[in-house]
């Protein structure tokens, strides 16, 4: 009930950025807009219509058919099905982290958000180190990457960039997709090779940097994934 709701809102959204454009180009008379429109903002209005189209479009069986069976079957089973095509989402975690095993827990909360059609991610994460906040913020845009960690949030005392950042989060960002948001797997930067009924390579591109990943399934078509990236090796699991 509630997708239908949203669809039938959306749809009306959509309509209302098309009498824009018919205003601006005097197709017809729209009695409903008072204030003149210029050319060159209904055509903004179009466009913002055509997004607004875009994001309601529906995952179907027909968009999962390029996938390796066994990834169609992980798509399926993670319901995302018949829902609205993922253009971004937003990631809350809460948690504890450290260095290594001998350095103390330090509790955190974090948020992230992930636009990808630009392969763009934005993390923040507030942790207390001995009983002190830290501050802690991951860019990735353009296929650049940074890493900025302040004490109290004002004082630097961690900052990384450069190419194996860019790399880490190009892995990251296509390990958020496997994960998050598998409705994105359809992504025509991802190529799929090697594939059998329970593993398939996935090789993501973008901005010029190229990443691999073995995805294995198990019985119930929970994933485990492998990145092999260079000398890089990352294991992520999902119980």
């Amino acid at each position: 009930m509630l997708r239908f709701l949203f669809l039938f809102l959306a749809v009306v959204h959509g309509l209302i950025h098309l009498l824009g454009f018919v205003k601006a180009f005097n197709i017809s008379p729209v009695q409903q807009l008072t204030a003149a429109i210029p050319k060159v903002n209904g055509v903004l209005w179009l466009l913002a219509k055509k997004n607004s189209e875009a994001s309601v479009s529906m995952l179907t069986e027909n968009d999962i058919g390029v996938l390796p069976p066994v990834v169609q079957q992980y798509v399926r089973y993670t319901g995302s099905l018949n829902k609205p095509k993922v253009i971004n989402c937003r990631i809350r975690f809460c948690g504890r982290i450290r260095k290594d095993e001998k350095s103390g827990w330090m509790h955190f909360a974090s948020e992230q958000n992930n636009f990808f059609a630009s392969a763009k991610r934005f993390f923040f994460m507030n942790a207390t180190m001995k009983q002190m906040p830290v501050a802690g913020y991951h860019c990735f845009e353009n296929g650049k990457a940074s890493m900025d960690i302040r004490l109290f949030s004002l004082f630097r005392v961690q900052y990384q960039h450069g190419p194996e950042m860019d790399t880490a989060e190009t892995v990251t960002m296509l390990n958020d997709m496997c994960c998050m948001a598998p409705a994105t797997l359809i992504d025509k930067r991802i190529t799929w090779e090697q594939a059998d009924s329970h593993k398939a390579k996935a090789i993501f591109s973008n901005n010029g940097i190229t990443v691999s990943a073995w995805l294995y399934f198990n019985e119930k078509v929970n994933l485990s994934i492998s990145f092999l990236i260079t000398a890089m090796l990352i294991w992520v699991t999902v119980p």
